[in-house]
């Protein structure tokens, strides 16, 4: 078999040697290393641009307002207040709650707070106010005017109003209540006035032998006026006792009467 001929131009000459296989492998490595770093540095460009143009303006997307302050609007006005700012107004069942101070269908409370900066198209929490709790009034008729008062009291409402109206029967010798307004039953807050119209005998009582403080407060109930009041000695009677009365019992009489009274001492 032949040997392989050698090409003359390629064959070194003396003093001379081929390259290695690993040296001319070496020769290949900076072409790669220019790819990669080309490669590097244009996915870079894509995600600058990426971030800039598309990521960026999706994390910011809208502009930046100050929550308006919804204290005490109506729902109406507040959903208008935030639309303008271009929020959302958000108010489920369980977002109304009874408050005395703020009227039903007015916002009594909001989440974020007023003047804090969110961005556009943010959702705000509101509670809505029910108004007062209801609660019924009681029947205080055909009672006496201070078990009427008691009454009232216990169940959280106050006396308004009193009038006096002079009957002319004999049934009852008593003050009583009448008339109430609001009628019993009225779904009303607590604290309402209840005004009372209270019957009273058209003659007066005998007063003698009662405290001073009680005398008073019977004459205020019979639409009289109490009177002068002086301290007689007395040993029979306890101090502060009415002695006397200008009015003598029996004697008609007639809303605004002055009844003076003389009531004892030690």
């Amino acid at each position: 078999m032949d040997s392989p001929s050698l090409d003359p131009a390629k064959t070194p000459t003396s003093g001379e040697t081929l390259p290695s296989e690993s040296a001319m492998k070496g020769g290949r490595r900076p072409g790669w290393v220019l790819t990669a770093f080309g490669g590097v540095a244009l996915a870079g460009i894509i995600l600058l641009v990426l971030g800039n143009w598309i990521i960026m303006p999706l994390v910011t997307r809208g502009s930046i307002v100050r929550v308006p302050d919804l204290y005490e609007f109506d729902v109406a006005v507040a959903k208008r207040a935030l639309l303008d700012s271009d929020l959302v107004f958000i108010n489920d069942s369980s977002d109304y709650v009874w408050d005395y101070d703020v009227p039903a269908n007015h916002v009594v409370m909001q989440n974020p707070l007023p003047y804090t900066t969110v961005k556009t198209g943010r959702s705000v929490q509101v509670t809505v106010s029910r108004g007062p709790q209801l609660y019924p009034v009681p029947n205080v008729r055909d009672i006496s005017p201070l078990q009427a008062k008691l009454r009232l009291q216990q169940q959280l409402f106050d006396v308004g109003t009193v009038t006096y109206i002079l009957r002319t029967d004999n049934d009852r010798s008593e003050p009583f209540v009448k008339e109430q307004n609001p009628p019993p039953g009225a779904m009303l807050p607590r604290g309402t006035k209840v005004n009372l119209s209270v019957s009273i005998v058209p003659e007066m009582p005998d007063l003698t032998g009662r405290s001073l403080e009680e005398a008073t407060q019977f004459i205020q109930l019979l639409g009289l006026q109490v009177g002068s009041v002086t301290f007689e000695e007395s040993s029979d009677l306890l101090p502060r006792s009415v002695m006397s009365q200008s009015v003598p019992p029996g004697a008609r009489i007639q809303a605004g009467d002055r009844v003076n009274l003389v009531a004892s001492h030690l």
